[in-house]
């Protein structure tokens, strides 16, 4: 993908993954704009768009910045309600970009509740300086770029190592041969053993969450999710990463209602080839017969669960957060179920929601 690519409209790829960011952006607000600051939190809440461009392509679709402004202006009488404010960081390395994007933000009056600056800057020496500065806030990063050169080992453990923060970035499979060989990646990839002749072109990104799941310290409570755009033959990708799991939640939930069927793709990444209601192609859009890869997580929680190797709700929920599935939605069916032919029995009705998270019941086979 061209770095000017903004001189051209969206493509319906790009315009899904900002729709990923929109939608996960308008998830992750509400949770913080609404929460008093306590001693895990200092009331700052920060967006950082590292890759940012000038704001639109040239049909005036909203590019990632204003995305995110139209964003937080939905919310801007709670904040003046609660005396709240959100901070915006754009920056881009070229120059021309930055000015076109302060043009565009001058004409939108935003008011005092949200505040924003602007840089042009190569991403290292912007990342090093703005990360220096927020610990304690709550913060959401984009890195729109289209290698894995950016998000290198040293700049993930020092993500992964900031409290409050969630990050999102865009990568491009085509990009992924230039770096697998790389002293600093070869190592991880090495370890999960995917990305090599044998891996299948639309598989990659897969791969790279591997790897970077890979890269998360022994102990460290950390939760990575891919998901896969196809662009004609070009496959690309974007790669979550968060310390928390209503962070994780949020983000399956968005890509649950984008991708139906896998919650993972905006095509049939696995080649089921699952007809819809029409018979035609597979259609990201409509409703489709129910994909196999939530028969095989289901049938392989039935058989955990009736081997005991479950023991509370909690522990169910997490496990379907990190195979990449909403607990409620595909995992508590399955309990219900065994809890119905007298397989499991709970002292009170298991919670596949939020509330098991610090408050987990029991399961236990009859």
């Amino acid at each position: 993908m061209s770095n000017n690519f903004h001189k051209n409209s969206f493509d319906d790829a790009t315009q899904l993954k900002l729709e990923v960011y929109r939608r996960y952006i308008k998830s992750w607000l509400p949770v913080f704009i609404s929460r008093k600051p306590d001693r895990n939190w200092n009331g700052k809440i920060n967006i950082f768009d590292f890759f940012c461009g000038p704001g639109m392509d040239n049909e005036g679709n909203d590019g990632s910045p204003l995305i995110a402004v139209r964003s937080c202006l939905e919310y801007e009488k709670l904040l003046t309600k609660n005396g709240s404010t959100i901070s915006l960081y754009f920056n881009d390395d070229k120059p021309s970009k930055i000015e076109k994007l302060n043009s565009v933000l001058e004409e939108l009056n935003i008011p005092s509740s949200i505040a924003y600056e602007t840089s042009s800057e190569a991403f290292g020496h912007a990342f090093v300086r703005k990360m220096k500065h927020i610990s304690g806030s709550a913060n959401l990063l984009f890195i729109d770029q289209c290698g894995i050169k950016e998000v290198t080992p040293k700049v993930f453990h020092t993500l992964i190592g900031l409290k409050g923060t969630d990050f999102l970035f865009f990568i491009a499979s085509s990009f992924l041969g230039r770096f697998k060989d790389s002293p600093e990646f070869k190592k991880y990839l090495d370890v999960c053993n995917h990305l090599d002749g044998s891996t299948e072109h639309h598989d990659s990104h897969r791969a790279i969450a591997d790897m970077y799941r890979d890269m998360i310290p022994a102990g460290t409570e950390y939760y990575i999710a891919p998901f896969t755009l196809k662009k004609k033959r070009n496959i690309y990708g974007l790669i979550f990463g968060t310390g928390n799991l209503l962070g994780i939640l949020k983000f399956l939930q968005v890509c649950w209602e984008i991708d139906p069927e896998r919650g993972e793709a905006n095509f049939d990444i696995d080649g089921d080839q699952l007809p819809n209601n029409s018979g035609d192609n597979f259609d990201l859009f409509k409703s489709n017969t129910t994909a196999s890869k939530v028969e095989v997580f289901q049938k392989n929680l039935e058989n955990s669960l009736r081997m005991g190797n479950f023991i509370t709700d909690r522990a169910v929920f997490i496990h379907a957060l990190e195979n990449g599935f909403i607990p409620v939605k595909h995992a508590k069916p399955v309990i219900m179920k065994l809890i119905k032919e007298c397989v499991l029995i709970c002292d009170a009705l298991p919670r596949l929601s939020k509330a098991c998270i610090k408050e987990p019941r029991n399961i236990r086979l009859c």
